[in-house]
């Protein structure tokens, strides 16, 4: 009996697989930690190049857009709670994001701005991440065993986009002399993150959550 387990759970995960909107929900999330990637290793960069040499205001600076992460990610939070709606806010913090790596382009040598920037990528990017978390386990509902194994792959997809996304804006810059190439490319890559969000998921992701109490 123990023998026809493995088969099983590997049956269970080639089910999951084969659900639709499943792969879609795994390319979003690789786009989704290409953008989050590109926050991490290069603000602190970015900000200098716009004139801030003083390795304290550096730091500083580059926790603005985090806090303003974690007071987005609270609010945005609550209000999907509070209405069930999960995709759309998803689609609209990386909207966000995708509008703040462009305007991070755009004002790359301006530190006030660049940190305006800076902070609407944060206040997106980073609160995208848990509420889009809510949506895998709703897409594999009735998996079964394939369930857990479908949100590691999803997870293990987001994780190459972390590799990508360092690798990829270092070369662009490597090519250009300037990472503001590299910050377009990021923004039409969370572009189609949110449309995707909108218009590639099936019906299955598309209807609200049930309230407590309902």
């Amino acid at each position: 009996m123990a023998q026809h387990e493995p088969h099983k759970g590997g049956s269970s995960l080639l089910a999951a697989l084969r659900i639709p909107g499943f792969l879609t929900l795994g390319l979003i999330y690789f786009l989704i930690q290409v953008a989050s990637y590109g926050l991490n290793f290069w603000a602190p960069q970015l900000i200098r190049s716009a004139g801030t040499q003083s390795p304290v205001m550096i730091g500083l600076l580059t926790a603005i857009p985090y806090v303003c992460g974690a007071i987005s990610m609270v609010v945005i939070g609550r209000l999907s709670d509070a209405t069930g709606e999960r995709r759309k806010f998803v689609s609209g913090l990386v909207a966000l994001g995708a509008v703040g790596f462009f305007c991070a382009g755009i004002f790359a040598d301006h530190t006030t701005f660049l940190i305006v920037a800076l902070s609407l990528l944060g206040a997106g990017i980073i609160a995208s991440i848990p509420t889009f978390w809510t949506l895998p386990p709703k897409l594999l509902a009735g998996a079964g065993a394939g369930a857990a194994g479908g949100i590691a792959v999803i997870n293990t997809l987001g994780q190459f986009g972390g590799i990508v996304s360092p690798v990829m804006v270092g070369r662009i810059k490597d090519l250009t002399g300037t990472t503001t190439p590299a910050l377009y490319v990021i923004g039409v890559a969370a572009l189609i993150a949110a449309a995707l969000l909108l218009w590639g998921l099936p019906q299955k992701l598309r209807t609200l959550d049930k309230l407590h109490g309902d």
